[in-house]
């Protein structure tokens, strides 16, 4: 299984736990994981005015969604929203070429078994076990310890009746259930290219939001063969 591991090599501890990350992965039978530099805001100049980056893609916001309403109150942190929201752009494009089913890491988690034959059609959560009851996720959210059922093999998020992320602006994507960050997740090339098409249509939106139900089609695997790194660094405030 092809991976990519996102870190800021001008980190120090990014590039410490990156390691780590990799070296978790290489213990482990049946993964292809390499380390790739993260886009940083050092990348492109004036992105809240809707600037460039590498010509790839034209920056744009989804009505009424987080990065927008960044981008309305100029929020700073915006620019560090957006380059994270890039890498997964070049993520998704990267397995459209390739025509090959991949998978995306942030530089701090951990791999704890051997990659699989995952069968799945579009998104596949990887670290859904660890998810909900690390120290990552802010107690103000009130989903810490949210007992995420773990029925079969594979399950869908949609299918939990209780499941608190849900989307609340006032958008397309109303309603719609988010996935639980975006550590660790795989995606077929069908899954990346509904959403390089999400994106065309309605524009960004932060990471953890825009990858929701109504985009993509999310599956979880249970057990989860990744989990989070006991040490965190994070890189979303300005980084």
């Amino acid at each position: 299984m092809k991976g990519q591991i996102v870190y800021t090599p001008s980190n120090i501890g990014s590039n410490k736990i990156a390691k780590q990350s990799l070296e978790s992965f290489q213990k482990h039978s049946g993964w292809e994981v390499s380390l790739i530099e993260g886009v940083t805001v050092a990348d492109f100049n004036d992105i809240v005015k809707g600037g460039k980056l590498r010509n790839d893609f034209n920056m744009k916001y989804a009505t009424n969604g987080r990065m927008d309403m960044m981008r309305k109150g100029m929020d700073p942190v915006l620019q560090t929203k957006v380059a994270c929201f890039y890498n997964h752009l070049y993520f998704w494009k990267k397995v459209v070429e390739a025509n090959e089913t991949m998978c995306f890491f942030e530089h701090d988690v951990i791999c704890t078994a051997d990659a699989e034959e995952y069968d799945f059609d579009e998104y596949l959560i990887l670290n859904a076990g660890d998810a909900f009851t690390n120290q990552k996720f802010p107690v103000q959210k009130g989903i810490r310890n949210y007992p995420l059922p773990m029925r079969e093999k594979y399950n869908r998020i949609d299918d939990d009746e209780n499941y608190p992320l849900v989307y609340d602006k006032e958008n397309q994507w109303k309603g719609s259930k988010m996935v639980p960050g975006t550590a660790a997740y795989a995606i077929t090339p069908k899954g990346a290219q509904k959403m390089l098409d999400t994106f065309n249509q309605y524009g960004a939106d932060q990471s953890d939001f825009i990858q929701n139900t109504y985009t993509v089609d999310v599956q979880y695997v249970n057990p989860s063969p990744v989990r989070f790194n006991t040490h965190y660094v994070t890189t979303s405030w300005g980084l």
